[in-house]
């Protein structure tokens, strides 16, 4: 995971997202998480202890293996809003793709940046594909 330097980003934060998401890979050692992630050792343990009193991970005891914690479901079931809006609105952009012959693209603005739900494909032979992702917003 690479650590970015931006002047109105919090260090900490931006390496507890990295350990977090190293975790949601698979459940692993303190050791492995330092060589993955580069952050010094006092560093990830305070942070695992802090994520760990706010329940977005948990230690196993017999392993010393840290997992993602039971904190982070809630979170994922808030992006339920988002599975909604792709569910009532997947009918409309297949009609337009099959209308059209083109690409289509659902995407939310999220801070001066695109963050695309759905590509559909053109059926044409020649086209561009627009990975799944997030993009700045020109």
């Amino acid at each position: 995971m690479k650590e970015s330097q931006g002047r109105n980003e919090v260090g900490v934060i931006i390496k507890s997202m990295n350990l977090l998401c190293c975790l949601a890979v698979a459940p692993q050692l303190v050791v492995e998480l330092l060589k993955q992630t580069g952050i010094t050792k006092p560093t990830v343990y305070r942070i695992l202890n802090t994520l760990n009193v706010g329940g977005f991970v948990v230690r196993n005891s017999g392993s010393r293996k840290y997992t993602l914690g039971p904190t982070l479901v809630g979170l994922g079931r808030a992006t339920r809003n988002f599975t909604e809006i792709i569910r009532n609105v997947r009918p409309t952009i297949m009609e337009l793709r099959k209308k059209y012959n083109e690409a289509v693209n659902l995407g939310v603005l999220n801070n001066g940046k695109v963050i695309y739900l759905i590509t559909l494909e053109s059926e044409q032979h020649l086209g561009m594909t627009v990975p799944v992702t997030i993009h700045k917003n020109a």
